[in-house]
């Protein structure tokens, strides 16, 4: 139990006992596991809905379908209410528990089963926004409460008969219903952030959770639902399209960036981070680390024949110790700066990202071997590169290809 919930829980599945009896003033406590693997049934449909719908509509939505349910407005609807929606729970009893033994004994398998029910189910009450977390096979919920004595609340109890999993439409496009599970993400998105991004903020929220439940400063991680990963994006620069782009008049810590990014196949963070002393003119190499421990795709790279002439000539006018300078003080970013310059070369739909990306397909279609674009791009796995990379490599497949030669 979480101190913090002040109450008691409410289970909705059932799983193996783990052993374990803990007695506490003469009243035995028995164990169970929580972990998916273990679930033997879920006795209820549990829905949370946060903000996205009224629970007066879905209240009568259950009572034209004459079945028995709870509803009530969790803690945060005070709060939280708008005119968008309610905060609250839906609870309908099953007439017989989803047992895990009756599809498929296999637990991860039943679960799929279970969510397509569930899912179904939520599309014949008109729930278009929904936390999946609830429809996980291990779940505890606390039991409602106010915020405080005086704030307003709502709770019903819809008479009716159970509810039978046969009446749960199986609903087979799982990844068309619309989640609402992270709020995160719908906030994110409507900042204008992209599917991407929006993966990797929520993953790097994710990895910060679960670090916190292993080590004891919260019980238990939250679910977090994140947007599928996209594609990698495959647009890069032909050779043309470099000439242009660096042919561009613009301000020259931007155009010096440009060249870096190409020419170190570097992300456009440890470009503005680089100081000169960083930069060997006599080993010709650039170094990207920045010795605060280990960075996400830094190397040490060495220095090409037009890149030491851009840089030889910015530190004769340097003003501090970074390399990217603006008024004698480190760029924190580029991005309208190389946004007008890509427009001016009439590349609209490049961002400095596709630089790495040009730089690192360059190479491949050079014939570079896998293992030293790794390294350029300071990949740690060779394999990551090989995923992206090797099909731009002219002997990608090549060898292959020659077994399908027939006469």
């Amino acid at each position: 139990m979480q101190k913090s919930k002040e109450g008691t829980a409410l289970f909705f599945n059932e799983t193996e006992l783990t052993g374990r009896v803990l007695t506490t003033n003469g009243e035995k406590q028995v164990f169970t596991y929580r972990g998916k693997a273990y679930a033997k049934s879920v006795t209820e449909f549990v829905a949370d809905i946060d903000g996205t719908d009224f629970i007066d509509r879905v209240r009568d939505r259950i009572c034209e379908m004459g079945h028995f349910a709870v509803l009530y407005t969790t803690h945060s609807y005070t709060r939280k209410r708008s005119e968008n929606g309610d905060f609250f729970r839906i609870i309908v009893p099953l007439e017989r528990p989803f047992l895990v033994e009756e599809h498929g004994g296999n637990p991860g398998v039943a679960a799929r089963h279970w969510l397509s029910r569930y899912v179904g189910l939520s599309k014949v009450l008109g729930i278009e926004d929904l936390d999946l977390s609830a429809a996980k096979f291990v779940q505890m919920k606390y039991m409602p409460r106010r915020a405080s004595s005086d704030a307003q609340f709502k709770h019903y109890m819809v008479a009716g008969r159970a509810l039978s999993v046969e009446e749960m439409p199986v609903e087979e496009n799982l990844l068309e219903f619309k989640v609402a599970g992270s709020t995160e993400r719908t906030c994110r998105r409507q900042t204008g952030l992209q599917d991407g991004t929006i993966w990797t903020q929520l993953g790097k929220l994710m990895t910060c959770l679960n670090w916190a439940e292993k080590t004891g400063l919260i019980d238990r991680a939250p679910y977090i639902e994140r947007p599928s990963k996209p594609a990698p994006n495959e647009r890069y620069l032909n050779r043309q399209e470099i000439a242009q782009l660096l042919a561009v008049e613009c301000a020259p810590h931007t155009k010096l960036a440009i060249r870096l990014m190409l020419s170190t196949a570097a992300r456009v963070t440890a470009v503005l981070e680089l100081t000169w002393d960083r930069v060997d003119f006599e080993r010709g190499q650039v170094n990207l680390r920045t010795g605060e421990g280990q960075r996400k795709g830094r190397a040490i790279v060495p220095i090409t024949e037009s890149l030491r002439v851009a840089l030889v000539e910015a530190r004769k006018a340097a003003l501090s110790d970074y390399v990217i300078e603006w008024a004698g003080g480190p760029v924190k970013s580029i991005k309208k700066g190389f946004r007008a310059a890509a427009v001016d070369a009439g590349l609209l739909d490049v961002s400095p990202h596709v630089l790495r990306h040009t730089a690192a397909v360059h190479m491949a279609e050079a014939g570079i071997a896998i293992e030293e674009i790794a390294q350029f791009l300071g990949h740690s796995d060779s394999r990551i590169t090989a995923s992206v990379y090797a099909c731009y490599s002219p002997e990608h497949l090549r060898k292959a290809a020659r077994a399908l030669e027939f006469d």
